[in-house]
């Protein structure tokens, strides 16, 4: 359990330091801005936002940018990504294969 709380808080840390000088992007402008790059819907764009927001520690939250990679700019692992992704596919209804026996 200490290392836990070792890691995460030299990851938040360097989240901070990454992202301290950016400007700060509004859910909306964030939004507004992605859907004009990428032909996706925002209601996708929405639900991602929203995910990946409450994924990320309380000090670098809002400094959310549309051009940042999400496992590259936030050091998402794959197990916590996959676990992002489920619960994006489940917002937007999205039904996964069954597993062959």
């Amino acid at each position: 359990m200490m290392l836990v709380n070792i890691l995460n808080k030299k990851w938040i840390k360097k989240l901070e330091n990454k992202f301290k000088d950016r400007s700060v992007f509004s859910k909306q402008d964030f939004i507004k801005e992605l859907s004009k790059k990428d032909s996706c819907s925002k209601e996708i764009i929405n639900i991602v936002y929203d995910r990946v927001f409450n994924y990320l520690p309380k000090s670098v939250e809002k400094n959310m940018c549309p051009n940042d990679n999400i496992i590259d700019d936030y050091d998402i692992d794959e197990e916590d990504l996959e676990d992002l992704l489920v619960q994006i596919f489940k917002n937007l209804k999205v039904s996964f294969p069954k597993k062959k026996e």
